[in-house]
């Protein structure tokens, strides 16, 4: 699956970015869901369900692997230390 960063219709400055943060960059659309097929991409490749991601993108949780760090970094672009804000 093509990474939603690499597309054309979104381009972002990754490096200061939270998980959370790239979500809500993405752009909403009528016609197209930029932002499921966010959500579906993290699910397929961390193999978790939709809610874990959901959790995971609005910091009510935090992934349990570092598999689920790393593979979140290369989706987004954003270094493992950027993608949770510290609380």
């Amino acid at each position: 699956m093509k990474s939603i960063e690499n597309s054309n219709a979104f381009e972002a400055n990754t490096s200061q970015m939270t998980l959370k943060d790239y979500y809500e960059s993405i752009p909403e659309s009528r016609w197209e869901t930029p932002r499921r097929k966010f959500v579906e991409q993290i699910k397929e490749r961390c193999e978790v369900t939709d809610s874990t991601v959901i959790n995971w993108i609005s910091g009510r949780a935090k992934p349990q692997k570092s598999s689920h760090y790393v593979a979140l970094a290369e989706i987004t672009g954003i270094p493992v230390e950027n993608l949770f804000p510290e609380n």
